[in-house]
């Protein structure tokens, strides 16, 4: 008698990762090219291939499917590295963030953001959601002042906020692009301020 096979192990969560990744791809297509109102589970079912079952199954309303969506090309998109010196995390940080939000996507993210804290439905997945973007921006602060390079006396939460802020004002506002020069400009008014 012949030995019988091992019957090979399915992969964990293979289709449903790959189901995902469709699912997300979907989103963030409809953000870039229609914005937040463009995304809909039929429409975003149809773009991915899926049931609009499966999306049902998982997310109870698209606001959160949005976020979950934006949050995973954020993390992949925007990096905060450790240089070992706060003005050059903070220059690597504003130069992360100026290649993602100049991009169609980034932008369409930014406004949907902005768009779905003011009707979200899911105001504790709101909050987490800019919790997260809070912290990715406040650990340049942080850790700063950790190293000794940054006065204990400075306020991470107002500096993330006015971080936050300028780039807000500069794509939303003004309607004008991140460039090298714009991100020289903010470094160098946060180190000013650092001074005095």
């Amino acid at each position: 008698m012949s030995e019988q096979q091992p019957i090979p192990k399915r992969r964990p969560g293979g289709r449903t990762a790959d189901s995902t990744r469709r699912l997300y791809e979907a989103v963030l297509e409809l953000l870039a090219t229609g914005g937040y109102e463009a995304v809909t589970f039929q429409e975003v079912a149809a773009q991915a291939e899926v049931n609009r079952s499966t999306i049902y199954r998982r997310w109870a309303t698209r606001t959160e499917l949005v976020f979950d969506a934006i949050e995973s090309v954020a993390a992949a998109s925007v990096s905060v590295p450790d240089t070992g010196d706060y003005r050059s995390d903070l220059r690597a940080l504003l130069s992360s963030l100026k290649d993602f939000l100049s991009s169609p996507l980034g932008i369409a993210s930014l406004a949907a953001g902005a768009e779905m804290s003011r009707t979200a439905e899911v105001p504790e997945r709101r909050d987490a959601f800019w919790k997260a973007r809070f912290d990715e921006l406040a650990i340049v602060f942080t850790r700063a002042m950790e190293k000794g390079q940054l006065s204990t006396a400075f306020d991470a939460e107002v500096g993330t906020a006015m971080l936050g802020g300028a780039l807000f004002f500069r794509i939303v506002m003004m309607a004008e692009s991140i460039d090298d020069q714009w991100v020289e400009r903010v470094s160098n008014q946060f180190f000013l301020m650092q001074a005095h």
